[in-house]
């Protein structure tokens, strides 16, 4: 079970959390690799990166998100490196 279930017996991420998230508006980005969460007044306010090629992982275009809410979940390694990068510190998060 620890690269998916044959069966679809595991509540993973994929089946527990994201549908309902897109089903209220939210939107699964998976070929965007960001660089920094932007700021505003002590609160995430989106993000900059860039969209990746799959295939040959080239950063293409550049992206720009405004959001209410910024989940930053990019796992267990990549998560405090854009942390970092945003200049945050344990206090905001």
């Amino acid at each position: 079970c620890l690269t998916g279930c044959r069966r679809g017996a595991k509540n993973s991420t994929d089946k527990v959390l994201i549908p309902p998230f897109v089903a209220d508006g939210g939107a699964v980005l998976t070929a965007v690799e960001v660089d920094r969460v932007v700021m505003h007044q002590g609160r995430a306010a989106g993000i900059e990166g860039h969209v990746v090629d799959p295939v040959t992982r080239q950063k293409t275009y550049p992206v720009h998100i405004t959001a209410k809410t910024v989940v930053l979940a990019a796992g267990v390694m990549a998560t405090p490196l854009i942390a970092k990068r945003s200049g945050l510190t344990q206090a905001p998060i």
